[in-house]
């Protein structure tokens, strides 16, 4: 049987299906085009593969567990799935739920969102075995099974060609088996939320590419966040053996704190979603295991201790729902702490620090957390920080004229006056991008068309937020570091243009959110993100260095400086699913 999906929109919520619809006379969601919610590819049995580790025995049966995430209204209850071999013949398993998914509006949980699933399997040896699965009625019930981690073993006792040497700090633990879904499947999840399947040649695992291959706008500056990936896990050439400060050779990931700013596990949880492949998954799930073993009491990365843009909840959820790791429940109850605390303003006041980074992990930390367990406090708190963001640009703190974005001085946010005398009101159009995430989320957890419309609202701004110059000799667009009553450069246009692939997200995002809240969409940002895709292009070429000089150096061939760089630049790029959704409207 199928997975069959009917959708109904909730005719209470603020949506009005997307701004077209006012008086709510909208048809079902599942008619919509590029929705996010859209399940055409999923009305068929999907495929499930089993990756043994070299940890796992073979020749005889054992008991494994791993976890599937699902689609808003794709599995109503964990009594209708069902496991069958290649052939459809139903397996024996037993089904128990991960999370639902929750309502932002009220708190009310509906379909299924992850699940936990045990079986027993033989694996004659370490070649992945195919599976599927489908909605239906399961028959062949295994029982209640005991602890998850039963099935889990350490990374030390892997085979040295699976990096059993990845962290060796401490004793951490993974699956003796994975489970992976497709891309199509993972990337219809909303998990980030919904992305596009990196499919090109990037994707493919191609060997050598010219700087003209990754200048090309249709492809090569989304794929690259795989290239970068490979370096930031290490996965390099022979001739890379030393840790180098300056972010030319080996990322010493397990003693500096810096490769973890803006979620080094979320990045890689963002590549597994993107390809289905295995590998990425294994990373994201080892990085999760460090990260939630170096979350101490007080909910900060003790690596960096008291610094609440290293208190993540995103990763810890991706991976309760994506391996079924729900001892993670603690490392997000951890995280949101700071945020509690006080120590941080989420409403910006004048002679503090407040910054648009720092608010987009406040309100993750609490969002996700709700995400996850509903939790009472964490949903008041994530509705009052959201709110609190809207009021803010509604009414700003100087009682100035509101002009879309959140002001703030520019002497809290550098220390310093910049170019004038550092009471200018600014905004940063990088951080905006992080911030517009969390709305984002929020938005495909509610509907409610005041999140995006709080996106939408940046567009103004956003139009003169950029300028144009010279990198690497080409004419390039690129964003001021800071934006408003000045602008404020991150060194020049050499520092600019590294953000531009995180605000040429936050562009598409906004005219995203501009399409469906039924507001005027802004031509000079259409314009902007078909510049800056290619001019994104031009700066991912310019960190490709496939020479023998870099090879005799020790250097590592796509590079990776600083080493936070991948995760800002890609670890939450919905661009390419934007890009496809807008244009089949």
């Amino acid at each position: 049987m199928a997975i069959t999906i009917t959708l109904k929109r909730n005719a209470a919520r603020n949506n009005a299906l997307l701004g077209r619809y006012p008086n709510g006379d909208a048809p079902p969601i599942e008619q919509l085009t590029s929705s996010l919610y859209e399940f055409a590819a999923l009305t068929t049995p999907q495929t499930l593969t089993l990756h043994p580790t070299g940890a796992a025995a073979t020749g005889a049966q054992i008991r494994v567990n791993f976890a599937i995430p699902f689609p808003r209204g794709a599995l109503s209850n964990v009594s209708d799935l069902v496991i069958t071999d290649a052939q459809d013949n139903e397996l024996e398993t037993h089904v128990e739920l991960i999370a639902p998914w929750r309502d932002l509006n009220d708190n009310s949980t509906s379909s299924v969102r992850s699940v936990r699933v045990w079986m027993n399997q033989t694996f004659s040896d370490t070649t992945p075995v195919s599976l599927r699965f489908k909605s239906g009625t399961r028959t062949l019930e295994l029982g209640a099974q005991s602890s998850f981690k039963n099935d889990w073993a350490t990374i030390a006792s892997q085979p040295a060609n699976e990096y059993n040497d990845e962290y060796t700090s401490d004793t951490f633990y993974e699956p003796l088996v994975y489970a992976t879904c497709s891309a199509d499947w993972l990337c219809s999840c909303n998990l980030l939320p919904r992305m596009a399947p990196l499919d090109g040649t990037f994707a493919a695992g191609g060997g050598s590419f010219t700087q003209d291959d990754i200048r090309t706008p249709e492809w090569a500056f989304d794929e690259t966040a795989l290239a970068f990936a490979k370096t930031v896990v290490n996965d390099v050439g022979a001739h890379v053996v030393a840790y180098d400060p300056n972010a030319r050779a080996l990322v010493d990931y397990e003693n500096a704190y810096e490769p973890w700013l803006y979620d080094r596990a979320a990045y890689l949880y963002c590549c597994y979603i993107r390809t289905g492949d295995v590998k990425w998954l294994r990373h994201a799930v080892r990085a999760s295991q460090f990260y939630g073993a170096h979350i101490g009491v007080t909910g900060y990365f003790d690596l960096r201790a008291d610094d609440i843009k290293y208190s993540y909840s995103l990763s810890p959820l991706l991976c309760a729902l994506l391996v079924g790791d729900t001892d993670q429940d603690a490392v997000m109850q951890r995280t949101v702490l700071p945020t509690r605390s006080g120590v941080y303003n989420s409403t910006y006041v004048t002679g503090s620090l407040w910054t648009e980074r720092n608010f987009a992990y406040m309100i993750e930390s609490e969002l996700c957390y709700w995400e996850y367990a509903g939790d009472a406090t964490a949903f008041a708190n994530v509705r009052a920080l959201l709110q609190e963001g809207i009021d803010q640009v509604a009414t700003p703190y100087d009682s100035s004229a509101p002009n879309g974005t959140i002001k703030h001085r520019i002497i809290d946010h550098e220390g310093g006056p910049g170019n004038g005398d550092g009471t200018e009101n600014v905004f940063s159009p990088w951080m905006a991008n992080l911030m517009f995430g969390a709305f984002f989320r929020a938005y495909v957890m509610s509907e409610d068309l005041k999140y995006l419309e709080f996106i939408a609202g940046y567009g103004a701004e956003f139009e003169s937020a950029f300028y144009t110059g010279t990198f690497d000799s080409q004419t390039v667009r690129v964003p001021w570091y800071l934006y408003g009553e000045q602008s404020f450069s991150d060194g020049g246009v050499w520092g600019d243009i590294e953000h531009v692939p995180d605000t040429l997200n936050a562009i598409n995002l906004i005219l995203w959110a501009q399409e469906q809240a039924g507001v005027a969409i802004s031509s000079v940002l259409e314009s902007y993100a078909a510049e800056m895709k290619a001019d994104a292009g031009i700066n991912q070429s310019y960190w490709y260095r496939n020479g023998q000089a870099t090879i005799d150096a020790g250097y590592t061939i796509w590079r990776v400086a600083p080493h936070r760089r991948a995760a800002w630049q890609h670890g939450k790029s919905s661009t390419k699913w934007l890009e496809q959704s807008r244009e089949s409207v």
